[in-house]
C-alpha cells in the first residue's frame, strides 16, 4: 500500500465485500449504512509500481499460458530473505492459485477416505470447509481466552486428540484469524514438536504475516531442520499487496517427498 488517506470506491467495481447484493444473499438484509467487514480486502488503491507492471502486461495484447519464470522466484526469495532473513531453495517454492485452494489441494494430497485433520476454532472457515468437501473429517480444538482477552492454544487437548483421532493434518493459521493473534516461537515449536510426535503434518497458513503492527512474528520456515521437513507452507502477496482478484499464491515444501506428493494435485 502507498496511500492510506483515499479510499477506493469499492461498490461499483462487482466487489464480494462490499457489492449489497452479494453479501446479502449470504447474510441477509443489510441496513443503509452496513460496514462490511466479512472478508479481509483492503480498500486502498493497489501501489502506482504494481499498476504499471499490469498495464506492461496489457500492452503486450496477450494474456495467454506463460511458465512460472525466474522472476517469480526471485521475488519469493528475495521477500522471505528481506522479511524474515531466510534463504529459501528455488526448488522448494510451488506456484499455486490461492491459500484457500492450496488448503484443499494440501487435504486432496495428504488425506484419504477415513482419515481426518485437526484444526483450532474459531479459524478461517476454509480450513473447515477444506476438510468437509473433501469428505474427510476435521477434528476441531478450542482456542482458550486468558484473562487478558488472547487466545491460547490448548496444547494438552491438542495432544490428547492427536492421540485419539490420528490426524493427517494440522493446519495453523499463523497470525491466526480470526483475531490477529501472533504465536510466539515457542508455542510455534511446542506445535511442531507434538506434529512430529504424533506423525502429523504441520501445514501452516501465513497469508496475513504481512500485516505486522505490534509484536514480533516467527515464521514456521524458521523452524529447526527437522520440523521443516514435517512443514507444508503457504502464503501469497495477495493480502499484503491487496490484489486477491488475481488469485495467486505459493506453497514452500522443504521436504522432498512431501513436495513431490503435493504437487501431484497441481
Amino acid at each position: 500500500m502507498f496511500e492510506f488517506d483515499q479510499l477506493a470506491d469499492r461498490r461499483t467495481d462487482h466487489s464480494r465485500k462490499w457489492d449489497r447484493k452479494f453479501v446479502e444473499a449470504i447474510y441477509g438484509p443489510l441496513p443503509e449504512d452496513y460496514i462490511s467487514m466479512w472478508i479481509a480486502d483492503l480498500d486502498f488503491q493497489v501501489a502506482p509500481v504494481i499498476q504499471d507492471c499490469l498495464q506492461e502486461i496489457v500492452a503486450k495484447k496477450t494474456l495467454g499460458y506463460v511458465y512460472t519464470y525466474d522472476e517469480f522466484y526471485q521475488a519469493i526469495q528475495y521477500w522471505q530473505k528481506d522479511k524474515l532473513g531466510l534463504d529459501i531453495d528455488r526448488e522448494h517454492i510451488l506456484l499455486d492459485y490461492s491459500v484457500a485452494i492450496s488448503l484443499y489441494h494440501a487435504v486432496r494430497a495428504f488425506c484419504q477416505a477415513d482419515d481426518c485433520i485437526m484444526i483450532q476454532n474459531p479459524v478461517y472457515n476454509p480450513f473447515r470447509m477444506a476438510a468437509q468437501e473433501n469428505d474427510i473429517r476435521a477434528i476441531e480444538v478450542d482456542l482458550l481466552l486468558d484473562q487478558d482477552g488472547r487466545y491460547q492454544m490448548d496444547f494438552a487437548t491438542i495432544e490428547a486428540q492427536m492421540i485419539q483421532h490420528q490426524p493427517k493434518l494440522f493446519i495453523l493459521c499463523s497470525p491466526h484469524n480470526p483475531g490477529g493473534r501472533i504465536w510466539s516461537k515457542e508455542e510455534i515449536t511446542r506445535l511442531a514438536q507434538l506434529c512430529l510426535d504424533h506423525g502429523v503434518i504441520l501445514v501452516a497458513d501465513e497469508v496475513h504475516s504481512d500485516h505486522i503492527y505490534q509484536g514480533e512474528f516467527f515464521s514456521t520456515l524458521a523452524l529447526d531442520e527437522a520440523y521443516r521437513q514435517n512443514l507444508v507452507w503457504f502464503n501469497s502477496a495477495n493480502k499484503g499487496f491487496n490484489f486477491a482478484g488475481l488469485k495467486t499464491s505459493y506453497a514452500i515444501i522443504p521436504n522432498d517427498q512431501l513436495r513431490a506428493q503435493y504437487q501431484k494435485l497441481m
